[in-house]
């Protein structure tokens, strides 16, 4: 940004949680107590519903294409800009709509849908319904407390978490790693303070959003390098071994039943707050129709 404008825009980067927690950044980016921050669109649901179609894994198959499309229509993208606005939240429309592989590690081997249920696993506050779809518990439990629920078998796994995660924090504690297919989900985004962001001159803003743009494909890039190669790690002898499980290879159909309940879990939890015409811009754009 500091490039492209000129020097004209400065950039002071603070780490994540150290100037503000997850909950108390809306309200830092509405007052214009910080500029920008990189967070998880989906966390700002307490808001409005719109934010949290990002959060639903697969919903925009082929989303290099269906994404922008979603993003433009005016029910669509313009509903989660309007909605931000409100709240004094400036969206971009480049999400970090990255290719993420989903992995579950546990105690207990998952190889089919039956396996989940009855099982107890750590879920992600928000995303309750996708668990609880496949007939397992889904419990809240605080990051920071997880590794010791896992090891005192207060819970059999964790759901919905990534290869980085798995590999800092579940590696060693959990026996298995089931792993699923390249999944698409919204996890991500740099999202600006419409108090800092109307300050801006057009051209400023069109500066930025170019940086944005580019920014948020190379963070892509790298998601997907980084989680090549850490899989490559935790498939291997000295990951899990024996004990991963790459469930679209070995069971290409089961995999694609998990991915169907999972999707139409997390439908049936947010589409009663989404109104019809947002409910018609994502059938539109993804292709899909949600029951």
């Amino acid at each position: 940004i500091e490039k492209k404008t000129g020097g004209k825009v400065k950039v002071n980067l603070y780490l994540a949680a150290s100037l503000y927690g997850t909950k108390a950044e809306a309200e830092a980016l509405s007052s214009g107590a910080i500029d920008m921050v990189s967070t998880s669109p989906y966390t700002l649901r307490r808001f409005d519903y719109v934010f949290s179609v990002g959060g639903v894994p697969n919903l925009f198959p082929g989303f290099e294409k269906s994404w922008p499309k979603f993003w433009d229509d005016p029910a669509g993208g313009g509903a989660i800009q309007k909605a931000a606005e409100k709240i004094g939240i400036h969206f971009f429309p480049d999400w970090f709509t990255s290719v993420a592989y989903l992995v579950y590690p546990t105690n207990v081997p998952i190889k089919k849908v039956e396996d989940f249920k009855g099982l107890k696993l750590r879920t992600p506050v928000g995303l309750e319904g996708a668990i609880a779809n496949m007939g397992a518990s889904p419990m809240a439990i605080p990051s920071a407390e997880t590794v010791t629920a896992v090891q005192t078998r207060v819970v059999e796994g964790v759901a919905f978490t990534n290869y980085h995660l798995t590999k800092a924090m579940w590696f060693g504690v959990t026996k298995y790693c089931t792993d699923f297919p390249v999944t698409w989900m919204g996890t991500g985004a740099l999202i600006a303070s419409k108090v800092w962001w109307d300050k801006l001159s057009p051209e400023m803003k069109r500066l930025v959003a170019e940086t944005v743009k580019e920014s948020s494909a190379y963070v892509n890039r790298r998601l997907k390098q980084e989680d090549d190669e850490i899989r490559t790690f935790l498939k291997s002898e000295k990951g899990y071994g024996e004990g991963f499980y790459d469930w679209s290879k070995e069971d290409p159909v089961g995999n694609a039943e998990w991915a169907r309940l999972t999707t139409e879990g997390l439908v049936k939890q947010f589409k009663p707050n989404w109104s019809q015409s947002f409910i018609e811009s994502i059938e539109k754009a993804s292709g899909k129709k949600l029951r």
